[in-house]
């Protein structure tokens, strides 16, 4: 079978879009071998099977979700301490004596 690496590169330069002159030569005389052409046909049905998976956001939703419930966990911490501290912390505050 045809390297694989070089099915790669080839999927790759085909989706960038512009390739030289040079680089199209190359390429046709790449796929001039049947062995290649099937390198390329399973290049392009893994892209197709990875575009039609689904995508992480469910994951950066439940990232976001664990911040959040992060900052309000220290929120309520801080606001226990300051209340177990009684008047003395919030009263020692610059801004509260001004």
């Amino acid at each position: 079978m045809a390297d694989i690496d070089e099915a790669a590169r080839w999927f790759a330069a085909q989706r960038r879009g512009v390739m030289s002159l040079d680089e199209q030569a190359a390429r046709t005389a790449w796929l001039s071998s049947p062995e290649n052409q099937k390198a390329l046909l399973v290049m392009e049905k893994l892209w197709a099977a990875l575009e039609a998976a689904p995508k992480p956001a469910m994951l950066a939703a439940k990232s976001r979700n664990l911040l959040l419930a992060a900052i309000c966990l220290s929120c309520l911490v801080i606001g226990l301490a300051s209340s177990a501290a009684g008047s003395q912390f919030w009263s020692g505050l610059d801004w509260i004596n001004r």
